[in-house]
């Protein structure tokens, strides 16, 4: 059974890829958690998609940057809780 992992960033978010690709190399390289092959750990860590940089859809109803979102994440879901400001 193959799990599939996803992580969609927000906007502020986007420019921190090199960053993440360096935690995802670290992770790869670490001992596995309990129960986890140690020879496919790091095929499992490359599995998971970073989704966000390349945003190509919107929260309907929602207005501004933070109605932007990747088409394979959050605007797939099927709810999504936003946070409001207060004003």
């Amino acid at each position: 059974m193959k799990s599939t992992f996803t992580i969609e960033l927000q906007k502020g978010w986007r420019n921190c890829f090199p960053t993440l690709e360096n935690l995802r190399l670290k992770v790869a390289n670490q001992k596995p958690p309990f129960g986890r092959d140690v020879l496919q750990w790091p095929e499992i860590v490359n599995s998971v998609d970073f989704l966000g940089g390349d945003a190509d859809g919107r929260i309907e109803g929602l207005e501004g940057p933070r109605a932007i979102c990747s088409s394979r994440g959050i605007k797939s879901a099927d709810a999504v809780l936003v946070p409001l400001e207060e004003g």
